[in-house]
């Protein structure tokens, strides 16, 4: 019984976890885009632009990288287990 407690208790807390950060992530991107956006609004195109557009394509890269990895660990899991063990990644 002390092991599934112990994973039950594993797998809640890495879920608070990853909640706290994508919810931490979220708010430094929209400050980061309010900043921009007060950047351009006084002046400063350039400072505020680019602020704001590598704001975004730091969202965007992380959510690929995340998409990619999470892809990757599931085939993974799948060719660890035989399930699926002539899948290949170039077959997409």
């Amino acid at each position: 019984m002390t092991v599934v407690t112990t994973a039950k208790f594993s797998i809640e807390q890495e879920s608070k976890r990853a909640y706290r950060g994508l919810t931490s992530a979220a708010l430094i991107s929209i400050i980061l885009i309010l900043c921009g956006t007060f950047l351009v609004y006084n002046g400063h195109d350039w400072a505020g632009a680019t602020m704001i557009v590598s704001t975004i394509v730091g969202i965007v890269g992380v959510f690929v990288y995340g998409t990619q990895t999470r892809r990757s660990e599931r085939l993974e899991s799948m060719r660890s287990s035989e399930l699926v063990p002539e899948y290949s990644e170039q077959d997409d």
